[in-house]
C-alpha cells in the first residue's frame, strides 16, 4: 500500500465490488420472483453471463498484449455501468422480464471477458513482479469484505426499499472504478508497455506440458462446478427469503474474509501448493453438504463460514500461482482461460444443478455435488508431479516455440 497507484486502484475496486455483490443478489432474487418461484431461470440468466467468458475470454485475452489495459478496463467499467443502469429502469417500471434480465447478463458477460484479463495484468502492471503475490492476497481481502457485506447489505436493501435499488447502487459504484483508473500516474512505464503475446493455441499447447498448471486449473474447475456453483441454488433452498439468502450469501463472504485476514498468511511459507490445494476442496465439500443437510438456518450460517474459508484458499492460490509461474508473455490467455474457468464454468454447472434440483431435491442435489468435489481432490492426490510439487521450483519449464 505504499505504492499511491496501488492505493488509488484498491480503492476503487473496493466500492465497485460491493455494487457488483448487490447487483448479483439482486438479480438472482429477481429472476426468481419473475420466474414464479423456479431456479432453473436463476440459472440461466447466469449461464447468459458465462457463455461470453467460455467462448471469448480465453481468445480476448491477447487483447492485453496489444491494447493498454487502463483503457480497457475503463471502457468496460463504463459498459457495464450502463447496463445494471438500464436493468435498474426495468425493475422501477415493472417491466423487467426474465428474457430482458437474459439480454443484459450476456451483455455483462461480454465486458467481463475483456474486463478481467485486462484488470488483472492492470494489477502486474501496477504492483510490479516484485509485489504481486502480496497484491494478490490484498486483493482478496478486499473482494471478501464486498463479498460479506454487498449480499447481507442486498438482503436489508431490497427488503426495505425494493430490488431496484440494488441495480441503481451498482450503476454508480462503476464511477468509483473509471475516477480512480483516470487518476492513475503514468509510473514504471517498462510494466505497461506494449508486449507480444501468446497465442490461445501456443498457451494450450504450453499448459500441456506441465501437469502443475494443468492440476490448477483442474482445481479451479472443481471449486466453482462442484462448489461455488451451488450458490446459485440458495435462493431455492431458503423458498426465496431475501433475508435468509443474503445471510447465507454474507456468510460465505464473511468466512472468505477471515480466511484472506487471517488463514492465508500463514500459508504464504507453505511449499507444497498441490496438497493446500486438494485439502481446500475436501474442506469446501465437507461444509456444503452440511449446509444442504440441515433446514436450520442458524446451523446453515454456521456451515457457509468454513465453506468461505476453503473459498479463499482456492482463489488466491490458484491466482497467485498463474501470476507467478508461467511466463509472462502467457498471461494474457492464461487469464482468459481462467475467467471461463472461474467465473464462466461456475453458472453453467449451476444450470445443470438447478435442473436436477427443480426435478428432485435442492438438498441432495448439493450434496451429490459435493461428492464429486471430493472424488476430484482424490483423484490429483494420485498424480505424484502434483503432490510433492515444491513452490521453491517457480520456473515452470518453457514452452517449445
Amino acid at each position: 500500500m505504499s505504492i499511491p497507484n496501488l492505493r488509488l486502484f484498491f480503492a476503487g475496486q473496493a466500492i465497485s465490488l460491493v455494487g457488483t455483490w448487490l447487483q448479483s443478489t439482486a438479480q438472482a432474487l429477481l429472476v426468481y420472483r419473475v420466474s414464479g418461484g423456479h431456479s432453473e431461470p436463476v440459472a440461466i440468466t447466469a449461464c447468459c453471463t458465462a457463455i461470453p467468458l467460455i467462448l471469448l475470454g480465453p481468445l480476448l485475452g491477447n487483447l492485453t498484449s496489444h491494447i493498454p489495459r487502463r483503457h480497457l478496463v475503463i471502457a468496460t467499467q463504463a459498459v457495464e455501468l450502463l447496463l445494471a443502469a438500464v436493468l435498474g429502469l426495468l425493475v422501477h417500471a415493472h417491466r423487467a422480464t426474465p428474457a430482458c434480465v437474459y439480454v443484459l447478463a450476456f451483455l455483462l458477460g461480454c465486458a467481463e471477458a475483456i474486463y478481467f484479463p485486462a484488470v488483472q495484468r492492470l494489477l502486474r502492471d501496477i504492483a510490479g513482479s516484485t509485489h504481486i503475490r502480496s497484491a494478490v492476497g490484498l486483493s482478496a481481502v478486499i473482494s471478501n469484505i464486498a463479498r460479506f457485506g454487498g449480499p447481507t447489505l442486498a438482503g436489508l436493501l431490497i427488503g426495505s426499499f425494493g430490488i431496484s435499488i440494488a441495480f441503481f447502487l451498482n450503476s454508480l459504484s462503476f464511477v468509483a472504478v473509471i475516477v480512480s483508473l483516470l487518476l492513475l500516474r503514468e509510473e514504471q512505464k517498462q510494466h505497461v508497455e506494449r508486449q507480444e503475446g501468446w497465442s490461445l493455441l501456443k498457451t494450450v499447447k504450453y499448459l500441456s506440458q506441465d501437469v502443475r498448471m494443468l492440476g490448477v486449473f483442474a482445481t479451479v474447475g472443481l471449486m466453482n462446478v462442484f462448489g461455488q456453483s451451488c450458490y446459485a441454488l440458495i435462493p431455492a433452498l431458503e423458498a426465496g427469503d431475501a433475508r435468509a439468502t443474503g445471510l447465507l450469501l454474507g456468510a460465505a463472504g464473511l468466512g472468505s474474509l477471515t480466511s484472506a485476514l487471517c488463514v492465508m498468511p500463514f500459508f504464504q511459507g507453505f511449499r507444497r501448493p498441490g496438497l493446500l490445494l486438494c485439502g481446500a476442496l475436501l474442506w469446501m465439500s465437507s461444509a456444503l453438504a452440511v449446509t444442504a443437510s440441515f433446514d436450520f438456518l442458524p446451523l446453515q450460517l454456521i456451515s457457509m463460514w468454513p465453506l468461505g474459508l476453503a473459498t479463499t484458499v482456492l482463489f488466491v492460490t490458484t491466482l497467485g500461482l498463474i501470476q507467478t509461474v508461467p511466463p509472462v508473455p502467457t498471461h494474457g490467455p492464461l487469464f482468459g482461460l481462467f475467467g471461463a474457468a472461474f467465473y464462466g464454468s461456475q453458472p453453467v454447472a449451476a444450470l445443470g444443478l438447478a435442473y436436477l434440483a427443480d426435478r428432485g431435491s435442492i438438498s441432495r442435489t448439493m450434496r451429490g455435488s459435493a461428492l464429486v468435489e471430493v472424488l476430484g481432490a482424490l483423484l490429483l492426490l494420485l498424480l505424484p508431479k502434483w503432490r510433492v510439487w515444491d513452490v521453491r521450483q517457480l520456473a515452470a519449464p518453457e514452452a517449445t516455440t
